[in-house]
């Protein structure tokens, strides 16, 4: 006989004896070792479901019962529940909810609902006995499970019969129906023999159970903690696993800040069921409290708070009552307790420790309560045990989200970094990086708002991450681009601004016009003041031919034909140098450039900036993004396709784009036209803006679905009123630009 998974062989001689000495006209010794035998099979098992059905399936026999239940005592959304682990009628086993369960008692006081059977007999940690059904009303048998399979069947005898842990709590319970005489088939009465038989198979397969349900339990919060990606709900969770399975009212989760000048514990989550207060402590919440600093001012630790004393002696500290002890200082918690007509009794604080052995937050739990007597309890040595273990797979996630958290937000400041860089390489693109990514946003999140425009469209927390990244990175690209080029603010700008020379020259052709004037003498009067006039209209053609070469220079406007003819012109002007030797006031090269139809940039000028999306793709393809971010390319390499194909780089028609690039174009688009920063242009008003996105959707270069919730959503509006002055606000219908 084998007896690894029960108590140890001196607890179940114990048992045995004892069962055979108070029984032994009733019980034969066959009879206990056959169910010493039936445990230990039992007890062999290791899936928790099989376990009780196999449980309440032998007891079945043991007891000659026509059907039962069983049930194991679960925390469940804050409340202590019964919940039906297996159901079966004689040796077959029912089909039933999974999910069903009976609620034992609830945060708030609620009474149990001790009219059913095996509630009662839960909170009262009694086994009953009841051999007519039919004629009490002490218990509703109306809702027992086995009715839900066949509502013709009566209930008539029941046996009920709670399995206690070793610390004297009840793990499951066993309910039998209706017993029959196992010779004659017959029905009778639970016999205190079969009972009693029960009970002992009860008592010895509480340890496994236990441990079983315990492991079980303690696989799945790993699986529950592990797999919780977001650092609040985190918090959230390990507070809430904590008090489900110690029973607790209250607690706090408290979290190591070590960045200032001396380490504190900072609030991060605080639940009192029993007060119906859930908060959260962050800094874009309103609800704050100070932190607890875990050291004096002269560096000393502080071990008058007992969050601080836990997590600077890494112990865990367990307090039967707060106001009896002198050991710490509880003034915060009598204070809060006054102002919320509430008494906080029982601690237990239990410190997080990563694997370098460090401290990196407390878990606090407040006023242990009995689910049967509703009365508060000191927490038990088997609550400091399992909340330990909590604790450890509490700060493996916690670590490893921290750990991940904070990869993130290095490579959220990276990237914004690198933003800033490019912002400030170049004054003509102003916060050119820093508003595309922002307003990207923004029109995603209109896109998964409008469910009409696009229904299929929306994005989880990565893919949220994903487009912020992008965003970011956007224009990354023009880190290669060179600096003369990316601040060329002047179609002249070569390095520095020759329209100067230009001036210098042309000051140089109207000198030389005086000088031939002056060089032969006037005989009349009349021919001096002719000469004079002469030179006075010379040298005003020459000073409007200067303004002329200023202002298109600064290239702000479409340049005419009219006015490429008028450079060509002015070029065949002819200056001499000292040696007299003589020049074009215009260079071949000057004259190109001044002939720049729009904007600052020639050709090949244009070229290269526009070269800056194909180092952008070139830089993000070659980093090794994590697999939810490996879209990042893609969305930041996009922005300057059109859903014709005849974008840049790589003429990608809008099938070929994703929705976060054609938004993205968009916002890059609608950014630039009504920039106010940059120098070389004035601030655009909404009305052209809007106007010019309407005929590049006409043209079929923006998406059109995206441009239409851009209006309808109008991102273009909360956009301006956060970036834009309010002179650019010149429109508020937006029909005309449907």
């Amino acid at each position: 006989m084998h007896f690894a998974n029960l108590a140890s062989v001196s607890a179940v001689g114990q048992v045995v004896g004892s069962l055979r000495q108070e029984h032994s006209d009733q019980i034969s010794s066959h009879q206990v070792w056959q169910v010493v035998d039936t445990a230990c099979q039992i007890s062999a098992i290791e899936d928790v479901r099989e376990f009780c059905q196999a449980f309440l399936l032998e007891s079945l026999a043991i007891a000659g019962a026509d059907a039962g239940t069983f049930y194991l005592v679960r925390g469940q959304n804050q409340k202590t529940v019964l919940q039906l682990q297996a159901l079966a009628h004689g040796s077959e086993l029912l089909p039933m909810d999974h999910n069903q369960h009976l609620p034992i008692d609830c945060w708030r006081g609620d009474r149990a609902c001790t009219e059913r059977v095996a509630v009662h007999a839960t909170v009262n940690k009694e086994s009953l006995k009841i051999d007519n059904a039919l004629a009490t009303d002490r218990y509703d048998f109306l809702q027992e499970e086995i009715l839900s399979v066949n509502p013709l069947y009566e209930i008539e005898t029941v046996l009920v019969i709670p399995v206690l842990t070793q610390t004297d709590d009840v793990i499951g319970l066993l309910q039998l129906v209706n017993a029959h005489d196992s010779e004659t088939g017959e029905k009778t009465f639970f016999t205190d023999s079969s009972r009693q038989l029960l009970e002992t198979l009860s008592s010895l397969i509480s340890v496994p159970l236990s441990s079983l349900v315990s492991s079980t339990e303690h696989r799945g919060m790993l699986v529950r903690l592990s797999g919780e990606p977001n650092l609040e709900k985190l918090f959230d969770r390990i507070l809430w696993e904590a008090q489900v399975i110690t029973g607790a009212e209250g607690g706090t989760l408290y979290l190591v800040n070590d960045q200032g000048d001396r380490p504190v514990l900072e609030f991060k989550v605080f639940h009192n069921y029993a007060l119906d207060i859930r908060n959260y402590f962050s800094k874009d919440r309103k609800v704050q409290n100070k932190p607890i600093p875990m050291t004096f001012v002269d560096g000393s630790p502080n071990f008058a708070n007992v969050a601080s004393y836990a997590a600077n002696l890494k112990q865990t500290v367990n307090i039967a009552d707060a106001y009896e002890t002198s050991d710490f200082d509880f003034t915060g918690t009598k204070a809060f307790d006054a102002m919320h007509d509430y008494a906080s009794h029982s601690f237990l604080t239990v410190p997080l420790m990563n694997h370098d052995d460090e401290v990196i937050g407390v878990l606090q739990l407040i006023n242990a309560r009995d689910f049967g007597t509703k009365k508060i309890e000191s927490f038990s040595k088997h609550h400091e045990d399992i909340v330990k273990a909590l604790a450890g797979y509490a700060a493996i996630a916690l670590n490893n989200q921290l750990l991940i958290d904070e990869h993130k937000k290095f490579l959220d400041a990276f990237v914004k970094c690198m933003a800033q860089a490019i912002d400030a390489k170049s004054s003509h693109t102003g916060l050119h990086c820093q508003r595309v990514p922002v307003l990207t946003e923004m029109i995603a999140q209109a896109c998964c708002v409008d469910r009409d425009t696009l229904p299929e469209f929306d994005l989880n927390d990565d893919e949220w991450y994903e487009l912020h990244v992008a965003g970011w990175l956007h224009d990354c690209g023009k880190l290669g681009t060179p600096d003369q080029i990316l601040n060329k603010s002047t179609k002249l700008d070569l390095m520095r601004d020759t329209v100067e020379d230009i001036y210098h020259r042309l000051e140089i052709v109207k000198r030389e016009k005086q000088i031939e004037l002056l060089r032969h003498p006037c005989c009349h009067p009349l021919q001096a003041i002719c000469k004079a006039y002469q030179f006075y209209q010379f040298a005003m053609m020459i000073n409007d031919e200067k303004d002329f070469i200023g202002r298109i220079n600064i290239g702000g406007e479409r340049m005419s034909g009219t006015d490429q003819e008028r450079v060509c012109a002015i070029a065949e002007r002819v200056w001499y140098d000292d040696a007299g030797k003589a020049h074009a006031v215009l260079t071949e090269e000057e004259v190109d450039y001044l002939c720049i139809q729009r904007g600052t940039l020639s050709m090949e000028e244009r070229k290269r900036i526009n070269d800056h999306i194909i180092l952008t793709i070139d830089m993000l393809e070659s980093l090794p993004f994590p697999k939810k971010l490996r879209r990042v390319p893609e969305f930041a390499g996009g922005h300057h396709e059109k859903i014709d194909g005849t974008g840049y780089p790589k003429g990608l028609t809008g099938e070929e784009l994703s929705l976060p690039a054609r938004m993205m174009a968009i916002a890059d688009i609608f950014e630039a036209l009504t920039a106010s920063d940059r120098p070389y242009k004035k601030p655009m008003g909404l009305s052209k803006a809007l106007g010019i996105l309407q005929q590049m959707r006409d043209n079929k270069h923006i998406d059109p679905q995206v441009y239409h919730v851009f209006l309808t959503g109008r991102v273009w509006e909360s956009y301006a009123k956060e970036f834009l002055s309010p002179a650019q606000l010149d429109i508020k219908d937006i029909q005309d630009y449907l």
